[in-house]
Formats: structure tokens, C-alpha cells, sequence
């Protein structure tokens, strides 16, 4: 066999033959078959049957990793049938709170209060937190949001545990559930998790946004997500890109908005939508968590340089200690050359397979190129650079990687042991969603004094030095 050389040489290629004589490559009468054109990723999911299926498919289709991922936001039709047991209505959730739910504010249990005039953002009403709820509670037009739904409900555990198994990342399912016409039932913000918006029930329009952030990152960029807090200001359409996706969400439909991406809903439809709406909008997020868990190339590589020793204790002008080369990491990780550090690590359905080796090399290819171009940076402001720092980085970069990588298996095999309903029997029912919150609490790979290892506990002092200057964005959100 000789290998296949370049054009005008005279080559022979490979060929492969049975027992019984049939050969199969480099046989003059053999006609190179034409590669198959791949289908969309609409039209794989168009053969789904379930939403395992489509978790599968969004999973191992090389356009959603490649265009879509952390880059741009894609809606996917499909009919109601495929949400199985995950089929949630206004009704399911009154029989949800019958079993004895609690009114536990955000991130559980909680009304949304949403001005018919528009005038402020959202706001969670927490007045009766800690309190049982009561179907009584819930008449009229409001906004409800059952936390963790995957705790509660079997169908909709099934559902969250389809994209945290397919997509190989920690996932949580929040129920949000809009009785009435409104203009504006989430006003214009972004959010830290990748999320999968599942339609259950009655239809919500979406409007989703080219960021003037891509990608950002906690500390870098402030808290990374605006017009989300509580009391806050909406992001103003002026401070956002071009319209990306305006789309009217009918039972069935899937719509993946990728992290800092602006988004805004509505339940007030357009003539267009067809009959007006009577049934409640119902729809499950499924949140992933890698930015919101700290999951990113420039929280790896902090973590690694204060472990090596770097974050050599400094102190600003009010006393307080920072890590000097992390300002010039937050300022390259700022940088169109350093962009690439805002993106998540190649965890889960990322890394081909599963597997180490793959993973492996991305990460050291990007992580030490970044790590180079840091090391220049930290020359031009004269920062000290010990030889047995530079040899120390050597070692726990890669041991750093190897926490993150190991970390997101044990934290999504625990979860779904010890929390998803099915799997929770010994906790009660009022008790589950905490219960959750708590054992998400203590996840992730960057928890406790790892990363201080070598060092002081400075690891993300920087990002509150005196003289630290906030992104632009965040500064103009801070104004308003």
C-alpha cells in the first residue's frame, strides 16, 4: 500500500479486500459515492418523537455546537405531542400547590408582579415567603414561577434530566406560567445560564437580541447579567443589537437563548397569533449552568495563576488585597484577542465522546496561547514573574482543567441521585426545592480554598480593587 501523494505524482491507493476477493478502494471501475448532505437541525428534530430525542440531536448535530452554542439563538417547531409526561398546564401546577407547596421567594416559589402600564421591571413578590400556598392566592392576571420543577413532577424531571444527560451539564427547570395579556411580562434582560425555553402550555412571544456583550463573564463584567435584578431598570432597546428572534412559543416549541443574550416576553399577541389567547402561558426553562458556575476559560485560568502562587497579596489605596496579574487578566479577557476566554469550557456534549483526551487538548491549546499573551501583558507593566511560579503553572493548569472536568460528572450524577423527583421520595414534598438549592449550592469545581491554594483567598479581589474600571456596559447600566 503506498500512500496517497500529491497531484501529478503517480500514486495507488488503498484498498481493503475480503476473504473473497472483493476489493473495495483503488479500483479503476470504483465511483466515489457523493457525501451526504446533513439535514438541518430542524429537520432531525423533525423525526423526534420525545424530547430525549431532541436533547439528542442538539447534542451531536456539529451546527449546534459549532453556529449555534454561546453564539446565537435558534427556535425549533415541534408539536405538543413530544412533550410526553412534561405537558404542563395551569392545572397541573394548582395540583402542584394542593400537595402543600411553600411561597419561598426567587429561585422557588414566587408571584411576579408585572404593571399593565409597563412602567418598571418585574418584580418577585415575596410578602408571603415561608408561608403555605393556596390556589386562592392565584386568581386573577399574574405571573407564577415554581422553581426546580424537576423536584416536583415526574414528567418534567424526565425532561430537565434529558438535556442534563444529552448535553452532559448540571441543569435546572424553572416554571414560568402568565395568566393574562401583557404587554410586557419579562422586561428586556439577559441571563448568566444557556437556556432551553420548553412551551407546555398556551403560547408567549419572545423577542430575543444581538448582545453589545458577548459572553460575559462574572467580574469581568460586573454581575454579568442586567435587568434582572429585583427593583432594577430594564435594559434599554438603544443598548442593544439587531432583532435576532421574534417568535410567538406554542406548546411544543423549543427555543434555545444562548447566555447574555436580551430577551424580552409577552402574552399580549398580535392579531397574527390567531384566536385570542384563553389558556394560561405555560413554559419550563432549563437552565445550564457554566458561566453561572464559573465555568470558563478565564475563571480556570485565575484559579490556576493563584494556585501557582501569582496572587501574591497587593493591597489598593483603602487597604484592601488583590491579585495584581488578574487586573490584566479581567483587561485581556475585556479584549477582542482575549474573547475567547469568556467562552465556557468544553464540557459535556462540547467534548466529542466524553472524553478526556479531546477535552484535553482545546483546552490546552487555548488556555496556554492566552496564557502567553497574559505573560506578555505582565511585562509591559513590570508585574514580578518567580521562576517557580512559571514552573508551578505548568503543573496546576492542567490540574485545574482535570477539577472542572471532573467535577461537572459528579455534580450531574448527584443531582439527579439525590434530587429529581423519583429519587427524592425521602424528602417532603414542601421541602424539595430547597433541598435542591442546597446540595446546587455546594457544587461546582471552584468551591471552597481550592483555588487559594499557594496563596492568599484573593482570588477574585481584583474585580473590587478601588481603582478597578467597570466595562462600559455595566457602567451605563450602573447610571441609569
Amino acid at each position: 500500500t503506498l500512500y496517497l501523494g500529491v497531484a501529478g505524482e503517480e500514486t495507488e491507493t488503498e484498498k481493503t479486500c475480503t476473504a473473497e476477493g472483493e476489493c473495495a478502494g483503488g479500483g479503476e471501475d470504483e465511483q466515489e459515492e457523493e457525501p451526504e448532505e446533513l439535514p438541518t437541525i430542524q429537520e432531525a428534530v423533525n423525526k423526534c418523537p420525545n424530547t430525549e430525542c431532541v436533547a439528542a440531536v442538539l447534542s451531536t448535530h456539529p451546527s449546534f455546537r459549532a453556529d449555534y452554542w454561546e453564539r446565537r439563538p435558534l427556535l425549533l417547531k415541534n408539536p405538543p405531542k413530544i412533550l410526553g409526561d412534561a405537558k404542563l398546564d395551569w392545572n397541573a401546577l394548582l395540583g402542584l400547590v394542593d400537595e402543600g407547596l411553600m411561597w419561598t421567594g426567587h429561585g422557588g416559589n414566587s408571584m411576579v408582579e408585572v404593571p399593565k402600564d409597563n412602567s418598571s421591571s418585574f418584580t418577585f413578590d415575596v410578602r408571603n415567603k415561608n408561608t403555605p400556598m393556596d390556589r386562592s392566592q392565584l386568581k386573577g392576571d399574574l405571573t407564577l414561577l415554581m422553581g426546580s420543577i424537576q423536584t416536583l413532577h415526574d414528567g418534567a424531571a424526565e425532561l430537565v434530566l434529558n438535556f442534563q444527560k444529552m448535553l452532559g451539564m448540571v441543569a435546572n427547570g424553572n416554571v414560568y406560567a402568565t395568566k393574562g395579556r401583557f404587554q410586557t411580562v419579562a422586561t428586556l434582560h439577559t441571563s448568566r445560564m444557556d437556556n432551553f425555553v420548553v412551551q407546555t402550555s398556551g403560547k408567549k412571544r419572545w423577542r430575543v437580541y444581538q448582545p453589545e456583550v458577548v459572553n460575559p463573564v462574572w467580574g469581568v463584567y460586573g454581575k454579568a447579567e442586567w435587568g434582572t435584578q429585583v427593583g432594577g431598570k430594564a435594559i434599554p432597546e438603544s443598548m442593544v443589537g439587531e432583532l435576532l428572534i421574534d417568535a410567538i412559543l406554542e406548546p411544543g416549541d423549543i427555543l434555545y437563548v444562548p447566555r447574555g443574550f436580551p430577551q424580552t416576553t409577552s402574552t399580549a399577541l398580535p392579531a397574527s397569533a390567531g384566536k385570542k389567547q384563553k389558556e394560561p402561558s405555560v413554559a419550563i426553562s432549563i437552565y445550564m449552568h457554566t458561566e453561572a458556575h464559573h465555568i470558563v476559560y478565564e475563571k480556570m485560568i485565575r484559579c490556576a495563576l493563584s494556585r501557582s502562587g501569582f496572587c501574591d497579596a497587593k493591597y489598593d489605596s483603602k487597604g484592601k488585597t488583590y491579585c495584581p496579574i488578574g487586573k490584566l487578566l479581567t483587561e485581556q479577557t475585556r479584549s477582542n484577542a482575549g474573547k475567547v476566554l469568556r467562552m465556557s469550557l468544553p464540557v459535556g456534549f462540547l467534548t466529542p465522546g466524553g472524553a478526556w483526551m479531546p477535552y484535553a487538548k482545546e483546552v490546552a491549546d487555548t488556555a496556554l496561547s492566552q496564557l502567553a499573551k497574559l505573560m506578555k501583558r505582565a511585562d509591559k507593566a513590570n508585574l514580578e514573574k518567580k521562576e517557580e511560579w512559571m514552573m508551578e503553572i505548568e503543573s496546576k493548569l492542567p490540574e485545574t482543567a482535570g477539577r472542572v472536568f471532573q467535577a461537572v460528572a459528579h455534580d450531574t450524577k448527584l443531582l439527579e441521585e439525590k434530587t429529581f423527583a423519583g429519587n427524592n421520595d425521602d424528602v417532603p414534598f414542601y421541602e424539595r426545592q430547597q433541598y435542591w438549592q442546597k446540595v446546587f449550592g455546594q457544587l461546582g469545581p471552584f468551591q471552597g480554598g481550592y483555588c487559594h491554594e499557594g496563596g492568599p483567598p484573593i482570588f477574585f479581589q481584583d474585580y473590587f480593587a478601588d481603582d478597578f474600571e467597570p466595562d462600559e456596559f455595566s457602567a451605563h447600566m450602573s447610571f441609569l
